[in-house]
């Protein structure tokens, strides 16, 4: 089983860590330009209007402000679409890109008209991102450790057991992959038939295809159709319709044929 899964741990969109990002963020921003001055920054810093310590403690409110918009618009979408690592890589160079702009523009307007802003912006863009980056990737370790820890402490001993989860990624229904026959969508939710006891059982399960299709072609249940996902290893014979598609007869009696189109027919006739 795949101990690092390609969707964004829900813990990275929790509301309390979107708290500690747009305040942790800023200040460690503010004191490292106060305690190391890199770059030069005190003379770029030391401006018509304000002295050094003064123009950071500014810089740092801007971030501020722009971190507390972003990290509350993250947590407000984190239902409406599905995050990947690298959206969330993507989301926070954004978060430093824009960060720039305001900061760039700040140091120009209170320079009294010594710097250019399209002079300004490269090198706030460069010495912004060679700080942040550090809290940055110590904030996501941090979670990314804590994730994999409550990950390896939930794993299931027998990796026979295939677990299905929502689309909030709560962990909803646990089956010996076995006994899966297949999987039917039915727009946001699917249909997962089962055996148990000798009888056929479903569960209904809010999720898409889309979101448990890697995790379930671990187990050999496969799509064969844009509705339905089969148990390759249920699957008794294929057969062609009169009307001319192809259908999967499970070892199951009384079970409808599952169709398969022909986009998948040779991957699971490979797979029977």
């Amino acid at each position: 089983m795949e101990i690092k899964p390609s969707y964004l741990p829900k813990i990275f969109l929790k509301f309390e860590q979107q708290i500690v990002h747009f305040l942790t963020i800023p200040i460690f921003l503010f004191l490292f330009l106060i305690l190391y001055k890199p770059f030069n920054l005190p003379d770029l810093l030391t401006l018509k209007y304000g002295g050094f310590a003064f123009n950071c403690a500014m810089i740092m409110c801007i971030m501020f402000l722009v971190l507390l918009v972003s990290r509350l618009l993250l947590w407000g979408v984190r239902n409406v679409t599905d995050f990947k690592r690298r959206t969330y890589f993507l989301w926070c160079a954004s978060e430093i890109v824009i960060s720039s702009f305001f900061i760039a523009m700040y140091v120009t307007l209170v320079s009294g008209g010594h710097y250019v802003y399209i002079d300004v912006l490269p090198k706030v863009i460069t010495t912004l991102s060679g700080i942040v980056v550090f809290p940055y990737l110590i904030l996501s370790l941090l979670l990314e450790s804590d994730f994999l820890a409550r990950y390896n402490m939930e794993a299931p001993e027998d990796l026979s057991k295939i677990r299905f989860y929502d689309d909030k990624h709560n962990l909803k229904f646990v089956a010996d992959s076995r006994t899966v026959l297949y999987i039917e969508s039915h727009e946001n939710y699917c249909s997962i038939f089962y055996t148990e006891g000798g009888k056929v059982k479903n569960f209904l399960l809010r999720g898409t295809m889309k979101r448990m299709e890697d995790e379930c072609s671990k187990y050999g249940i496969l799509r064969c159709h844009r509705s339905y996902f089969v148990n390759v290893g249920r699957v008794k014979v294929l057969r062609k319709e009169r009307e001319g598609y192809n259908v999967a007869e499970l070892d199951v009696p009384g079970i409808e044929s599952i169709p398969i189109t022909p986009r998948y027919y040779q991957a699971i006739a490979e797979k029977v």
